[in-house]
C-alpha cells in the first residue's frame, strides 16, 4: 500500500505533468493504481458490512471500517479525476484497453498480496486463471485496434477461397474491358445498367 502511495504521489505530482500529455500509459497507470486500492478497501468494507449484517460481530463500532469507507471515498474520487484528465486528452478507444489491463492486472496483484487468494490455488487452477486472463487482455486490445477497419463477412470469405478463384476470369475482363471503351457503367446517367 505504501509503495501504491509512493508511486501515485510521483506520478501526481512530477511525471504526470511532464509527460502526461505525451503518453497515455501515465494517467492511466496512476487510475490503475488508486483502482486497486479502491476495489481492496471495498472488498474491506464489504466484509466488514457482511459480519455487521450476519450478527457476528458490530464492524461498525471499529475505526477500520470507517478507514476503508474514506479510503474508497479518497481512492474512487482520485481515479475518476486522472481517468477524466487521460479521457480529455486521449481518444477513448486507446484509453478504454490500457486502463482496462492495467486496471484488472494491478487488482489481480492487490488481491494477492493483500488476501493471499492465491496461496489456496493449485497449479492447474493458477495456470488457468492466467490463461484466462490473458486471452481476456488480448481480445479486449485485439477489438479496440481493430474495431475502425471496415470488413465485412464478403471480405472475410473471399480471403478463403482459392487464390485462382481470386483472379478475375477471361469473361470478366472483357466485360470490364468493354464497358469502359463504350464508357458505360451501372447507375450513368441514360444507362439503364442492363447489357
Amino acid at each position: 500500500m505504501v509503495l501504491v502511495i509512493v508511486v501515485s504521489v510521483v506520478i501526481a505530482f512530477y511525471v504526470g505533468p511532464h509527460y502526461g500529455h505525451r503518453h497515455v500509459a501515465v494517467y492511466v497507470t496512476l487510475c490503475s493504481l488508486v483502482g486497486s486500492l479502491t476495489v481492496m478497501s471495498c472488498k474491506g468494507l464489504g466484509l466488514a458490512l457482511k459480519d455487521t449484517i450476519s450478527n457476528k460481530s458490530n464492524e461498525l463500532g471499529n475505526w477500520p471500517t470507517w478507514a476503508l469507507l474514506f479510503t474508497a471515498i479518497i481512492c474512487i474520487t482520485l481515479q475518476m479525476n486522472y481517468l477524466n484528465k487521460a479521457l480529455d486528452i486521449f481518444n477513448t478507444g486507446i484509453v478504454t484497453p490500457v486502463y482496462y489491463v492495467f486496471f484488472t492486472t494491478l487488482v489481480i496483484i492487490a488481491s494477492a498480496v493483500l488476501f493471499r487468494e492465491w496461496t489456496s490455488l493449485s497449479a492447474q487452477d493458477l495456470l488457468g486463471s492466467l490463461c484466462g486472463f490473458l486471452t481476456v487482455i488480448v481480445a479486449i486490445l485485439l477489438l479496440n485496434a481493430f474495431r475502425d477497419l471496415d470488413i465485412s463477412l464478403v471480405d472475410v470469405s473471399g480471403v478463403m477461397r482459392p487464390k485462382r478463384m481470386l483472379l478475375p476470369s477471361q469473361d470478366e475482363e472483357g466485360l470490364v474491358e468493354g464497358r469502359e471503351k463504350s464508357g458505360a457503367t451501372y447507375g450513368s446517367p441514360g444507362n439503364t445498367g442492363l447489357m
